[in-house]
C-alpha cells in the first residue's frame, strides 16, 4: 500500500492518481506471476507513467488494500495466464479486464485489509529486527575472528 509520496515533480506526463487506486505493473522480463503484484496508491495527484495498469474505482465498490491483496495473493495464477509473451511478459488491461472477481460486503473488505496491513507492518518490523541482529552478530564475530575480543 502507498500512503506515501517521497518526491515530486512538476512533469505533466503520465496519469495523475486518484485516491483509491490499484497499480499493477504492465510487463516483466521474469516471469508472468511477477505482473501480479497489484498495490493500493491511497494520494491524488501522484504521477503515474511508464508501464503500469491501473484500476481505478467507479464509486464505493470496493477497498482498495483489499482488492490490492486479492489480486497479489489469490488471483496470481489466474493473472500469470493472462501474460503474453516469451521473453517480456505483458499484462494488457483489455485481459486484466476479462478477470473477474468476488468481492465480500464492503464492511468485510476493510476489515480483511486492515488485517493484512497490520500483519505486514508487524513482518516488516521483525525483518528489520533480524537484519539488526544479523548485523551484530557478524560484528561480533569480527570482532572475534580478528583477536580483538578474547574469550577466557
Amino acid at each position: 500500500m502507498i500512503s506515501t509520496v517521497l518526491s515530486r515533480t512538476n512533469a505533466n506526463d503520465g496519469v495523475e492518481s486518484i485516491a483509491g487506486d490499484v497499480l499493477m505493473p504492465g510487463s516483466t522480463t521474469t516471469t508472468g506471476s511477477d505482473l501480479a503484484t497489484a498495490t493500493a496508491l491511497l494520494q491524488d495527484g501522484v504521477a503515474i507513467g511508464g508501464d503500469i495498469n491501473i484500476v481505478r474505482k467507479r464509486g464505493n465498490e470496493y477497498d482498495p488494500a483489499f482488492l490490492a491483496n486479492q489480486l497479489s495473493a489469490v488471483r496470481r495464477r489466474d493473472i500469470a495466464a493472462l501474460a503474453q509473451g516469451i521473453t517480456i511478459y505483458h499484462l494488457y488491461a483489455r485481459d486484466l479486464g476479462t478477470l473477474t472477481v468476488s468481492l465480500p460486503s464492503l464492511p468485510e473488505q476493510t476489515a480483511i485489509a486492515e488485517v493484512l496491513t497490520d500483519m505486514d507492518a508487524e513482518l516488516a518490523a521483525l525483518e528489520a529486527r533480524r537484519e539488526k541482529t544479523r548485523a551484530l552478530k557478524q560484528a561480533m564475530m569480527q570482532e572475534l575472528l580478528t583477536g580483538r575480543i578474547r574469550l577466557v
